[in-house]
């Protein structure tokens, strides 16, 4: 049995799986945004284009390495004026 670990609560961000490995600690995640705006003109746009994984690591918790894969959604902006 593995000791109980806790992790805060990111607004935006939703915890999918907690895995132990020999070699350190998987953190699966999801973003739960439902808009983001667009980072040439700044509208908002709630149409999802794709999703994509994106692989991050911490620093160790007590020794022992954290990695993260943290799923995201691309949005299309919806401006059609915007390039």
């Amino acid at each position: 049995m593995h000791p109980p670990v806790v992790f805060p609560v990111v607004p935006g961000v939703r915890l999918h799986s907690l895995a132990f490995h020999s070699d350190g600690v998987q953190v699966e995640a999801a973003t739960t945004g439902e808009h983001a705006a667009c980072p040439n003109c700044r509208r908002d746009s709630g149409r999802v284009h794709s999703r994509y994984v994106r692989s991050l690591t911490d620093r160790p918790l007590a020794a022992t390495p954290l990695r993260y894969r943290l799923t995201v959604r691309r949005f299309v902006c919806a401006n059609a004026a915007c390039a």
